[in-house]
């Protein structure tokens, strides 16, 4: 690891932004690195195989093209502070605001940003540093938030300083190591499997099972087991995720995202919808109206 490098590092902060969640479990790949602190809350980090349990004063960097998948398991919501960045500026990246791999270009890997594929995912904060970082980050936030003059030099500045955080705190979290998650193999093929395939309405765990080459009973078990989370409910979550990025952008109405995402009907869609989100769609494309029109 070439430590002389970061002297010549200039992040952009793509994105920063606090998000709260309960009993919820997901996976993500994006085309960027991406700075989590637990604020409050514990979870499972399952990043490449390996799942790292994680609680306040944690602060984890995922590197770019890293599958990833988060896991609640505390009673309390989980709440993270999230900055996704790119350690080098680049003036052509700076116009993408998206989250995941969307775009053309998004798939090619500089391996510069790759820096922090050799560190430990994970830092545990003593508690003066967890008190830096959320004082820096909620400034960084409020910066990116409320876009000032130059808030981009500003955020730069604030993210260095969590990675210097990070770094400086790997040691402390070296000595507890992640555990190696029973059949991943299996289970990163089925999530890839429904990330590509979800929009198929009869989708189900006998399809998805067969796809990997395991019975349909065995990859329940281990998804279950090692995801808390049943094979069904993470594909409605997929869904349901898609769905709200499609209502966002606003081109189409909710039937016709109904279909786009795998339900058979408004109905049904509509049913899964409230019961992941508290809110009915409609309420959910109103309110998201209302904050563009803002």
């Amino acid at each position: 690891m070439n430590a002389d490098r970061l002297n010549d590092i200039s992040p952009f902060v793509r994105i920063a932004k606090i998000v709260t969640s309960s009993a919820f479990s997901n996976s993500w790949i994006d085309y960027d690195n991406v700075l989590t602190y637990i604020e409050d809350g514990e979870a499972e980090f399952s990043i490449n195989g390996i799942t790292y349990p994680v609680s306040k004063g944690d602060l984890i960097l995922v590197p770019p093209f890293v599958n990833h998948l988060i896991n609640v398991t505390s009673a309390r919501p989980l709440i993270q502070y999230i900055a996704h960045f790119d350690l080098y500026f680049r003036k052509e990246r700076t116009f993408w605001d998206n989250v995941g791999i969307s775009k053309d270009g998004q798939n090619e890997v500089y391996p510069e940003e790759m820096y922090f594929s050799g560190f430990s995912p994970v830092s545990r904060l003593p508690y003066v540093d967890q008190k830096n970082v959320n004082c820096s980050f909620l400034k960084m936030y409020r910066e990116y938030m409320g876009k000032s003059p130059n808030y981009s030099l500003l955020s730069k500045a604030l993210l260095i300083e969590l990675i210097i955080i990070f770094l400086r705190n790997q040691k402390i979290y070296s000595l507890e190591k992640g555990i190696v998650t029973k059949g991943w193999a299996i289970i990163k093929k089925s999530i890839d499997y429904i990330h590509s395939n979800y929009c198929i309405p009869d989708l189900d765990n006998i399809k998805i099972s067969w796809d990997c080459g395991v019975s349909s009973s065995h990859l329940s078990f281990i998804f279950k087991d090692q995801l808390g989370i049943s094979v069904h409910k993470y594909l409605n979550q997929v869904r349901i995720e898609e769905a709200k990025k499609l209502i966002a952008i606003g081109d189409e109405t909710l039937s016709s995202i109904a279909e786009r995402v795998g339900f058979a009907s408004l109905h049904q869609f509509s049913k899964v919808f409230k019961k992941q989100t508290g809110v009915a769609p409609s309420h959910f494309l109103a309110v998201y109206a209302r904050r563009v029109e803002a």
